[in-house]
């Protein structure tokens, strides 16, 4: 998959999750076990989805330029995917979210695997 692809993809996944946490919260509080109201973590959270949805579309854009996003793609992506997997084992996530977060660790392995592919220099 090219860097275009992919990072456009990860950048409208961003924005439909960032976007739907802040416009559409109530249809995702019985879906994903959400608390019936936002917190100002739900909020901060939806605003990191979106800065990172940014990110990603600008990798997308000049993939060399940004590739140190990449990486902290990579860690942003495994980090959301700890935390919900841990409270999901400990009872305390539903297994709709926690499904939904796999999107990110499949998201972090096709982005280890193009950093892998693809030479920092940019040469192929």
């Amino acid at each position: 998959m090219n860097a275009r692809l992919l990072f456009t993809v990860a950048a409208i996944f961003n924005a439909v999750v960032g976007l739907a946490m802040l416009v559409a919260y109530d249809l995702l509080v019985p879906w994903l076990g959400l608390p019936r109201r936002p917190t100002v973590w739900i909020h901060i959270i939806a605003l990191v989805v979106l800065v990172f949805g940014y990110a990603y579309w600008r990798i997308a854009n000049d993939p060399l330029r940004f590739r140190e996003y990449i990486v902290l793609g990579i860690v942003g992506k495994l980090a959301f995917v700890v935390a919900i997997y841990g409270h999901f084992l400990a009872g305390d996530a539903t297994a709709a979210l926690a499904t939904l977060v796999t999107a990110d660790l499949v998201f972090a392995a096709l982005f280890a695997a193009y950093l892998a592919r693809t030479p920092a220099d940019g040469r192929r």
